[in-house]
């Protein structure tokens, strides 16, 4: 009797595999179209891109400022050192001029 059963319950076995595997197969697909990213968030991060690539240019563009002004600073500094000491020289030409008229 058990001999007899077999070949039936091989194949209700199979059958019901065969369900199992179209029904996940079926579910992953759907789980993939609801995985899919809506337009609107696709929107939101390329806008968000463009915004970091605007800004990242903005950056840039300041900090070249900053770094030409910083040279320009570093120019002017230099500059004012050099008359400033210019001008101690010619003060002290000038004094030692003026003890010289007056010693003389």
């Amino acid at each position: 009797m058990m001999e007899s059963l077999q070949l039936p319950i091989l194949v209700v076995a199979l059958v019901v595999m065969s369900w199992a595997v179209v029904r996940l197969v079926t579910h992953s697909a759907a789980a993939r179209t609801a995985l899919e990213v809506p337009p609107e968030v696709l929107r939101w991060q390329a806008d968000l891109k463009r915004l970091s690539q605007e800004l990242q240019g903005e950056l840039d563009e300041k900090m070249a400022a900053v770094s030409a002004l910083s040279q320009a600073y570093e120019q002017a500094s230099q500059r004012l050192n050099d008359l400033i000491q210019e001008a101690d020289q010619l003060s002290e030409e000038l004094e030692n001029s003026e003890r010289i008229r007056l010693s003389a």
